[in-house]
């Protein structure tokens, strides 16, 4: 193959060279490395062959022609040839050179030293391809083809034949061909040229219609000069326009002397790679650690001189800053060496910072010019900045997280809202079952059900019985809003509690609209969001039938709607859910401490009027009758009893018991205690 021009790279090291005063040339074992020879070869009707041979090289110099390519088989037309690789592509033209030898010149591109090519040619050989031979009784062809060959030895040589056999319909893989469907081609392998081969296989090729049984036979580390050949038989009958001579019919009187693209098909210019100069970089820099010495002293005699000059009259020492970085002789070192090292590298970098350096000092020396530009330009006392303090949150307005029904509740201060939804969650997946609503009583049937960390809590926090203590109560609150407080810690709360309202009321809204038929299943499929509504148990009372106290807890229906009558201070029965008061059992002292202290500041009991009644008798004030003491007695009574049971059918939660209460003790006592003439 011929030497074309060098690239600029090895031409930077060529003056590296000169400075050292010259340096043998490197010698290489090849001018390109073949990676892979393709040849894909389609058997003719008459024996000829059809080929699209591609071969793919690492270049290892530089050039814009192959000095040679064959030995081709004779007579042939060349119809297409191009050339592509380090992101170019031309056209190529191949010139005749006698004897099946062929020059091929792209003169649109030149190779770059380490880049990889694909040359590829299209040729129709004018030869048959097919003998005529027997086997017994039974007539056959022997099918044989190679390809050219080179100088050098190639990576990887693949030939795929493809032969004029058709094969069965419906085949969708290669895989799918079996050693049965060759068989019944009438094909036969030749054993001694397929152990020749690394690897062969049947596979098939779409050819003029057809799905074409094609032979593909592989060699690696194919030696310099050497033959790949494949050679098997197929039946005569398969070419039944067989050419009786060696020369196929429509072959050249003459043989072509080449081949040349068409005129009017402009071939690309060469672009710049980046590969190229990447391969170049590792050479440069062995090269220049090893001349380090001889480029600093070049440089010291172009440049150096200058600064020598420059240092003489303003008392400076950029010489020694440029060529000298460490101050003093180093022998090796990577940045800073004299002898090896790359400071010679580095000293045109240390160049252009001085002269941009320069240059800027003389642009500000100009601008000084001007007072207002020198005013502007004087350096300034830092501007005091009254320090502050900023208290920054994590939390995102408008953000609404994804949560629980029991999270919403507990969220909405709902607390005994939350358990309840857990208890029902629990009850629904097969988990736990309720034995009693008041007081909440569960029985444990699977324990793996428990998907939540708060379900969990919920069954380790039972008794024997299956109840839930005042402590279980509290200690299971807390877990629930220690996960709670993970979800929400980003969020909004106030946007979050408006949410959980708004969906609440639209989907009681839409209950209220539907048919009393259709209500039942419709409050199965989003009770978890009804409960969360404030007005839950008037509106269920409104809307749906109630269950007694002794009705089954079933479904989450019959759970919500299970209650039980009290009569009230008016005398009217009324009817309050019991799965309200289930938990309100568990924190019985707690509402118990509420009514103490609503006691003592309103003082309804009999000791208060006898203490007044005795400082009355020793003049100081007048008695209390005692229908007024007995009105105050059932003033006191008709509080206890009123917020006693509204802390029962009222309380929403256990932070919200107290205003329930307050609200329910003062109607009862404005009620009950009015007076009269």
């Amino acid at each position: 193959m011929s030497r074309g021009r060098t690239s600029w790279l090895p031409s930077l090291l060529g003056l590296a060279l000169l400075l050292a005063g010259g340096l043998p040339a490197r010698v290489r074992a090849a001018p390109v490395e073949l990676l892979l020879s393709d040849s894909q070869a389609f058997l003719q009707d008459d024996g000829g062959m059809d080929v699209i041979y591609t071969l793919r090289f690492r270049e290892l110099e530089s050039r814009s022609a192959i000095r040679k390519v064959g030995q081709f088989y004779q007579p042939l037309v060349f119809t297409r040839a191009w050339i592509e690789g380090g992101g170019s592509r031309a056209t190529a033209s191949l010139t005749s050179l006698g004897g099946g030898y062929y020059r091929v010149e792209f003169p649109g591109l030149t190779t770059r030293r380490g880049q990889v090519y694909r040359l590829v040619l299209h040729l129709r050989l004018y030869r048959r391809f097919a003998d005529p031979t027997s086997a017994g009784d039974q007539q056959l062809l022997a099918v044989w083809f190679n390809p050219v060959r080179w100088e050098l030895p190639v990576e990887k040589s693949v030939i795929r034949l493809v032969l004029p056999l058709e094969l069965p319909a419906g085949l969708e893989k290669p895989e799918d061909i079996t050693p049965q469907m060759v068989d019944a081609l009438g094909v036969q392998t030749n054993a001694a040229n397929l152990a020749q081969q690394d690897q062969w296989a049947w596979v098939y090729t779409d050819y003029h219609g057809q799905r074409r049984l094609t032979f593909y036979a592989e060699r690696r580390s194919l030696p310099a000069t050497a033959v790949h050949l494949v050679k098997f038989y197929i039946p005569a009958g398969a070419l039944p326009e067989l050419a009786a001579t060696r020369e196929v019919p429509g072959a050249p009187r003459q043989s072509p002397r080449g081949f040349r693209p068409p005129p009017d098909e402009p071939a690309p210019r060469p672009g710049f790679s980046w590969d190229e100069l990447l391969a170049e970089i590792p050479t440069l820099l062995f090269w220049s650690f090893l001349l380090n010495g001889v480029i600093l002293l070049g440089l010291l005699l172009a440049v150096g001189w200058i600064l020598w000059i420059v240092d003489r009259y303003a008392g400076t020492r950029l010489v020694r800053e440029v060529f000298l970085p460490g101050g003093k002789f180093k022998l090796i070192h990577p940045t800073q060496g004299t002898i090896l090292g790359w400071t010679g590298l580095l000293v045109p970098l240390r160049l252009l910072w001085l002269l941009l350096s320069g240059l800027f000092a003389g642009v500000v020396w100009l601008l000084r010019l001007h007072p207002l530009l020198a005013l502007y330009l004087k350096k300034k006392a830092p501007e005091y900045v009254e320090p502050e303090i900023t208290v920054a949150t994590f939390r995102r307005a408008g953000y609404v997280p994804e949560l629980l029904p029991w999270q919403q509740a507990l969220l909405a201060e709902r607390p005994i809202k939350a358990i309840n939804l857990l208890v029902l969650g629990l009850a629904e997946r097969g988990g736990v079952h309720i034995l009693s609503r008041n007081p909440l009583q569960l029985k444990v049937l699977d324990a793996g059900r428990a998907r939540e960390r708060a379900e969990v809590k919920l069954l380790e926090s039972l008794d024997r019985r299956g109840l839930l203590s005042r402590q279980a109560v509290h200690d299971l609150l807390e877990t629930m809003n220690q996960q709670l407080q993970q979800l929400m810690w980003r969020a909004d709360w106030q946007a979050t509690r408006q949410r959980i309202g708004r969906d609440s009321s639209a989907l009681w809204r839409q209950l209220e609209g539907l048919a009393p038929a259709r209500r039942p299943s419709f409050f199965a499929s989003h009770y978890q969001q009804l409960y969360l509504h404030d007005d839950f148990f008037q509106n269920l009372g409104r809307t749906l039938p109630q269950a007694g106290r002794d009705a089954p807890a079933g479904s989450p229906l019959e759970v919500l709607t299970g209650s039980r009558s009290y009569h009230a201070l008016s005398g009217a029965v009324e009817r309050v859910q019991d799965l309200a008061g289930g938990i309100v059992d568990g924190i019985e002292n707690s509402a118990g401490a509420t009514v103490e202290r609503l006691e003592r500041f309103f003082n309804f009991d009999n000791q208060a009027i006898a203490e007044h009644n005795a400082v009355a008798a020793a003049g100081a004030g007048r008695p209390l009758a005692p229908a007024f003491a007995v009105g105050y007695d059932a003033c006191h009574s008709a509080c206890h009893s009123a917020c006693h049971s509204a802390c029962h059918s009222a309380c929403h939660s256990a932070c919200h018991s107290a205003c329930a209460c307050h609200s329910a003790c003062h109607s009862a006592c404005v009620s009950s205690c009015a007076g009269g003439f």
